[in-house]
């Protein structure tokens, strides 16, 4: 009785270690799978940076409306209430201030949203297929670490992208993502 006893206890011992084998190779291709594909995007997709865009070394010193509209800036006029009065060296005085960035920032963030724009629909689309080969796939450790990787990567490609859309647009997505997911869970999932 004895002896049933101990080989009982030692498949129990066996088992549980087997299970957290399984967990980690499941969390262990989640995130290589999310990060492969975030790294993927980053790479055929070129990430655009503010220092291409608006360059440091520009000359600023800008201190009417012609010139700063010259260089690509934008001018605001000073309100008196939380600006003192100044002048230029010459003696003219200064009525506002230039926002030498204005141009420049508005082109990159141009380029910024097409460049999240390209990553959202990468995400949706590997992160989709992950997903389903999830629900697909048999082995339960490889098919567990595909659906939560699809699933971080869904997650990530929208929020990247999801101050850019409008609320129609994040309801639409959300209500489109939720059926998908109930509609999978049902058919693949039920018992």
């Amino acid at each position: 009785m004895l002896l049933n006893l101990n080989k009982t206890m030692q498949k129990e011992k066996h088992s549980r270690a087997k299970t957290v084998k399984k967990w980690i190779l499941s969390i262990a291709i989640a995130v290589v799978l999310t990060m492969f594909i975030n790294y993927a995007i980053s790479t055929i997709f070129d990430e655009p940076r503010y220092e291409s865009f608006c360059k440091p070394e520009r000359t600023l010193n800008s201190t009417t409306m012609e010139s700063c509209e010259n260089i690509g800036g934008k001018w605001s006029l000073n309100d008196a209430r939380y600006y003192p009065k100044q002048a230029t060296p010459e003696g003219e005085e200064i009525t506002g201030w230039c926002n030498y960035d204005y141009t420049c920032a508005k082109e990159f963030e141009s380029s910024n949203e097409a460049f999240k724009r390209n990553g959202f629909i990468t995400s949706i689309i590997t992160g989709g297929i992950a997903l389903i080969a999830g629900l697909i796939i048999t082995l339960q450790s490889v098919s567990t670490g595909l659906s939560i990787g699809g699933i971080l990567t869904l997650f990530i490609g929208t929020t990247s992208y999801w101050g850019y859309l409008s609320k129609y647009a994040k309801v639409g997505i959300l209500g489109a993502l939720l059926m998908i997911l109930i509609w999978l869970g049902y058919k693949k999932l039920k018992e």
